[in-house]
């Protein structure tokens, strides 16, 4: 099932960025996707041709409408009229009326859901010929590609799988974020060890949000937590692999928190993760920072409280914002503590956080002064330089010229 699909279906629809095309769909339960499921048992097998089937031409009239139609709302809901009327006997039809209708900027219009839930379904009913018509056509359309790609992988992972397995590994990574999304929608797992095959994602592509976002959108975030549970288990899985989905699945927290206006709930959250290295340095960091910009004294009561639990890593993301936050809020405190432990392994990480707030909010001097209270002479030295650089570059961009406009 499309978690698109589902989404919509049950009115909890919010656009995504990270995933090249998946959609974020916040819900805490399975609700959603029970939702879709039964809408879609109450109409025709998609692979199966019916006489009581509008013919093409009442199919390509209702496409056309699509294009025309105000409200996102209304034009998913008539895509959703069409799904179920899309079948092997007449997708390409289907498929030259949409890019009969498409316009070559469609790809972020407001009509890319709507054209994404048809040619998913496209993707479901005719699987690998219509990915292998996109796939080797004389133009690649790398949405309409990506979104068939989906919709056969969701509706049978199996095949779709193995047909990737026999490509040359160039056109796998034309396909390979795709087949990962829709695997995802039956077996995180399966779909997880799948990019491990491709180590060529470019940065807006993230297979591992796609995974998470499926793994969500069934069981909310249980099932996510569930899922870094399995895979801590997993001696056959990387541990970059797994920290990339503990990084996914920390955003989706993070997105939850920030919407509900409780970001210092990432602290709770985190909890459950000190000293595990499957939260690696970005996920940490995003979220103190987060929390931090929140209620500055909530997470610095927090990090003083758990800081003898943080791994090396945890530590080196954590030490500088506790330091800084530490700093801004018991200023004598913290110069007393930073005076008599200098000898502490927590120090230099202290006060190289007290120095970039400084650079922030102050000035080179006065950063450059906290610098110079590091124990560690390679540590002053690069962090100095550091600073410098950040202090020339921030100048330099303030004297640049006003675009004309």
């Amino acid at each position: 099932m499309c978690a698109v699909a589902g989404a919509f279906a049950a009115g909890h629809y919010i656009r995504g960025s990270s995933d090249g095309g998946r959609r974020d769909a916040i819900n805490g339960s399975s609700n959603v996707a029970e939702a879709k499921d039964r809408e879609l048992e109450k109409k025709p097998d998609p692979n199966q041709s019916s006489g009581a089937l509008p013919a093409v031409e009442e199919i390509r009239n209702q496409i056309s409408q699509l294009f025309s139609r105000h409200t996102q709302f209304e034009r998913c809901e008539l895509a959703f009229a069409i799904i179920p009327h899309i079948t092997v006997d007449n997708w390409r039809s289907v498929l030259e009326a949409i890019e009969a209708k498409q316009k070559p900027d469609d790809s972020d219009s407001e009509n890319r859901l709507a054209i994404q839930l048809l040619l998913e379904r496209i993707g479901a009913v005719a699987g690998a010929v219509a990915v292998e018509e996109q796939l080797h056509g004389k133009a690649i359309n790398k949405d309409v590609l990506g979104d068939v790609m989906y919709g056969w992988s969701a509706k049978d992972p199996k095949a779709a799988i193995a047909w990737y397995e026999s490509l040359p590994a160039k056109e796998r990574d034309q396909v390979n974020v795709k087949l990962v999304a829709g695997v995802a929608e039956t077996d995180p797992v399966k779909a997880l060890g799948l990019t491990m095959q491709n180590r060529n994602y470019r940065p807006t592509e993230s297979p591992y949000r796609a995974i998470i976002d499926a793994v969500v959108q069934r069981g909310g975030l249980r099932s996510g937590e569930g899922l870094i549970e399995t895979l801590n288990g997993r001696a056959d899985f990387s541990m970059l692999a797994k920290q990339n989905i503990f990084d996914a699945l920390a955003g989706r927290v993070m997105d939850l928190n920030n919407k509900a206006g409780t970001p210092t709930a990432n602290l709770d959250w985190m909890g459950a993760y000190l000293g595990n290295n499957v939260m690696a340095y970005n996920p940490a960091w995003k979220m103190i920072t987060q929390a931090a910009a929140s209620d500055p004294a909530k997470t610095l009561a927090w990090l003083q409280h758990n800081e003898d639990q943080f791994d090396a890593t945890q530590a080196k993301a954590m030490g500088p914002t506790l330091g800084a936050l530490w700093q801004q809020q018991d200023p004598q405190g913290f110069a007393d503590w930073i005076s008599n432990n200098a000898a502490n392994p927590k120090h230099d990480s202290f006060v190289l956080g007290v120095a970039r707030q400084k650079l922030r909010t102050a000035s080179l001097e006065e950063a450059q002064g906290w610098i110079d209270l590091i124990s560690d002479p390679k540590v002053r030295k690069r962090e100095g330089d550091n600073l410098a650089e950040i202090h020339e570059f921030t100048e330099s961009m303030k004297t640049q010229p006003a675009l004309s406009p």
